[in-house]
């Protein structure tokens, strides 16, 4: 069953409900698209020129409550550039996938990761926070952004706490931090090993852990630093 994001018509959403109340499971596929979340020169001044906010675009949130009311056999499938708010639904939803903005052989490689095919291996690259005033930019006000309080200025007040850093800094709990995900299998970490070397004039820190699979399925492991 497929349900157009930007129709929010009542007539739509309550087919969509009933055909999730009579299904064995719901994926819904869901987020945002590219005439949505993107940035343009101009940003600050142009209508649209970046997303206004962390909502899935259109009645998407409303959606997937009413349909894991009707059926709690629900994967929510996330197809997004930018963090996104889970913070209307994320309770009621037994599973996420971020997927992202994939390429040709997305589909092929989400449904190995559904069907048990592939393990899902994938971290987080950045923080999900659980409002827009978690992230410093935003709590700074509008001379940081979007800087429509100096005339379309926008000045990084923010320094060095970007992302993850200030949410550590302020003690801020994400909804998911920096290196999220979870897998079919579990790993054990051993111990860090840092040794500093010098190439080409360069300081290099080298880093490595050993990684062990520990569970009983064959999986990568994504280890971000």
């Amino acid at each position: 069953f497929t349900f157009a994001t930007n129709s929010g018509d009542a007539g739509s959403i309550e087919d969509a409900i009933a055909a999730a109340r009579d299904a064995d499971v719901v994926i819904f596929f869901g987020g945002t698209d590219h005439t949505y979340d993107r940035e343009a020169l101009g940003w600050g001044d142009v209508p649209g020129a970046d997303k206004p906010n962390l909502q899935l675009k259109g009645p998407q949130a409303e959606l997937i409550r009413k349909i894991a009311t009707v059926n709690p056999n629900i994967v929510v499938v996330l197809i997004n550039g930018a963090p996104v708010s889970v913070e209307q639904w994320y309770k009621q939803i037994p599973a996420i996938l971020e997927a992202w903005y994939g390429g040709m052989e997305a589909g092929e490689a989400i449904a190995d990761v559904l069907f048990g095919e592939a393990n899902p291996s994938g971290k987080l690259p950045c923080t999900f926070g659980k409002n827009l005033n978690d992230w410093l930019c935003h709590k700074l006000g509008t001379n940081s952004f979007p800087g429509t309080g100096n005339n379309g200025v926008v000045n990084y007040l923010d320094d060095i706490w970007v992302g993850y850093r200030w949410f550590d800094h302020a003690g801020i709990e994400p909804r998911f931090p920096f290196g999220f995900g979870l897998s079919y299998t579990t790993f054990k970490y051993g111990e860090m090993k840092l040794s500093a070397a010098k190439l080409a004039g360069d300081d290099t820190l080298n880093v490595s852990i050993p990684i062990t699979n520990t569970g009983k399925r064959a999986g990568a492991e994504v280890a971000e630093l």
